[in-house]
């Protein structure tokens, strides 16, 4: 287009240079707007290289401005000018071919790379799909070998489990082959000591049918324990009967107390009453009183009362106490029998001392009596009794009779010094009032005596001297009378402690022989006793004999 314009003479004017350059400068940017980004930057970076080459080879067309300078600095000389213009606008011409020329092998070129690129691309595409679905082939292999790594771990710890199961199979197994020898020979000791056992129950069946051979001999004996009883009866009767003495005794010591009584009376009236010998009168204030004295006296004769139980002695027999006792009570004192009326005081208190002094013994020989049937040793057990003779059998079966009578007649006696205990603590209280009225009667008397009598005066010597033997007399038979009072009430307080204390103990050693009586069958026939066993016994007293034949 610039050739068509320039026409044959070659020249363009500045104006459709300028023009043309710039139409073709838009037809490369639209071109290079229609090519894809990587043909645009080589586009670029070529167009600017040609911008360099033509910068460096050829001129701008400052040239022309600079020819238009020097035209208008020459004065307007337009034909050099415009020679110089055209030889360079046909070199910048030359310069634009070749560039275009290269520009457009340079396009070629570019679209060759283009095209190889993009078959690059399509190739490289390919590859990358086949190289992921790779990816994904061998993620899900890595997957499975870790799967089957998990399965394996678990199939070895279940693989070693099993292993310790096996050996503690193994192990049991191996106990439970030395528990089953041990019960082989257990069982062989079993049978052994069964064999042993029914040897022992032959034995023990014929020793029991010998102790049923000794049953009737039971039956004999116990007609001797009735015998036994009645003995005793008789022998309780005995005493009652000393005991209804020694309470005649006391109503005896009460009479002589009473002509003490009048006695006493009688010499205060005889004090009271006037006479030509008796100059001065009685005073009874200067002693002490009845009552005082025989308080004071009683105390000590309290004190000095030995216990019932001193001097117990366990070693006699039952026959030889029983006979001492019974002798006791046939040979009593013939001073026993007595008349008030010829007894002094000193009579009366040996009779207290004598009746006493027998209490005590008759006491001693019951706690003896009752030792004796005390048990001395703890029951035999099944297979000492076994182990016993026939006569040592027999020996146990009469000492149990023996036992159960003594038993019996003790709980009779019991009572029986109950009711004596308790009347004879009626008869004390009475006593004890009598004697009280008795000293409140004789201070009355005293009074009465002082507040009657005038006082004198003393003026002849040789009547005080007649008038304080009176008074000393008088004194001495008061304090007889408060001795004797006291002393009764000593002897009367210790026979009460002293019964008391025997019903005590008499109450405790029927308790210990009812309870060996009752309880001594079941440990003989059943072994050590045991709570259910003495349950048995106390609800079966009168079983002897058990299912196995053991007594």
């Amino acid at each position: 287009m610039l050739e068509e314009k320039s026409g044959s003479s070659g020249l363009v004017d500045l104006a459709t240079y300028s023009h043309v350059i710039r139409l073709w400068v838009k037809d490369v940017r639209d071109r290079s707007n229609q090519q894809p980004s990587l043909e645009v930057s080589q586009i670029s970076s070529d167009s600017e290289e040609e911008e360099d080459c033509v910068s460096t080879t050829t001129p701008r067309p400052q040239l022309s401005f600079a020819g238009d300078q020097s035209f208008e600095t020459s004065g307007g000389n337009s034909s050099t000018h415009s020679a110089h213009e055209s030889v360079d606008v046909l070199a910048s011409l030359e310069d634009m071919r070749l560039e275009n020329r290269r520009l457009l092998e340079k396009e070629r070129q570019l679209e060759a790379n283009l095209d190889q690129s993009e078959e690059q691309l399509r190739a490289l595409q390919t590859e990358n799909s086949s190289l992921l679905s790779q990816l994904q082939s061998m993620q899900q292999e890595l997957l499975k070998v870790e799967v089957v790594e998990r399965e394996k771990s678990s199939v070895a710890q279940s693989l070693r489990e099993e292993e310790g199961r096996c050996q503690l199979l193994q192990e049991s197994a191996e106990k439970m082959r030395l528990e089953l020898n041990e019960a082989r020979r257990e069982v062989g000791g079993l049978r052994q000591s069964l064999k042993e056992g029914e040897e022992e129950r032959e034995k023990e069946l014929q020793e029991t049918a010998g102790l049923h051979e000794r049953l009737a001999d039971r039956e004999v004996t116990l007609g001797e324990d009735r015998q036994r009883r009645e003995q005793l009866v008789e022998q309780l009767a005995e005493l009652t009967a000393a005991q209804n003495s020694l309470r005649s005794k006391v109503a005896e010591l009460e009479e002589g107390n009473a002509v003490l009584r009048r006695e006493n009376e009688e010499l205060h009236s005889a004090a009271l009453s006037p006479g030509p010998s008796y100059s001065t009168p009685y005073r009874p204030s200067a002693t002490p009183s009845l009552h005082e004295e025989i308080s004071r006296r009683g105390n000590l004769s309290d004190r000095a009362l030995q216990s019932p139980l001193v001097g117990v002695d366990h070693r006699h027999s039952n026959k030889k106490e029983c006979g001492r006792l019974e002798d006791s009570y046939d040979n009593s004192d013939p001073s026993l029998s007595y008349s008030h009326s010829n007894l002094s005081l000193e009579d009366l208190e040996h009779i207290a001392r004598s009746s006493s002094n027998k209490f005590h013994s008759k006491t001693e020989m019951i706690v003896r009596l009752l030792s004796e049937l005390m048990p001395s040793s703890s029951p035999p057990s099944s297979s000492q009794l076994t182990s016993l003779s026939s006569d040592s059998i027999t020996e146990v079966s009469k000492n149990s009779r023996q036992g159960g009578g003594n038993m019996r007649q003790l709980v009779t006696c019991v009572k029986r010094l109950y009711r004596d205990k308790k009347q004879l603590k009626a008869q004390v209280e009475e006593l004890q009032v009598r004697l009280q009225e008795l000293s409140e009667r004789d201070e009355a008397d005293a009074a009465v005596q002082t507040q009657a009598t005038p006082p004198r005066a003393e003026t002849t010597p040789p009547l005080t001297a007649v008038a304080t033997p009176m008074t000393d007399n008088t004194v001495q038979r008061h304090r007889p009378l408060a001795s004797c009072s006291r002393f009764v009430g000593g002897v009367v307080r210790g026979v009460v402690w002293a019964l008391y204390l025997s019903l005590l103990l008499l109450l405790l050693c029927t308790i210990l022989v009812w309870l060996h009586q009752h309880l001594t069958p079941c440990c003989r026939g059943n072994g050590p006793l045991t709570p259910g066993g003495m349950v048995w016994a106390l609800l079966e007293p009168h079983v002897t004999v058990s299912h196995h034949g053991h007594i």
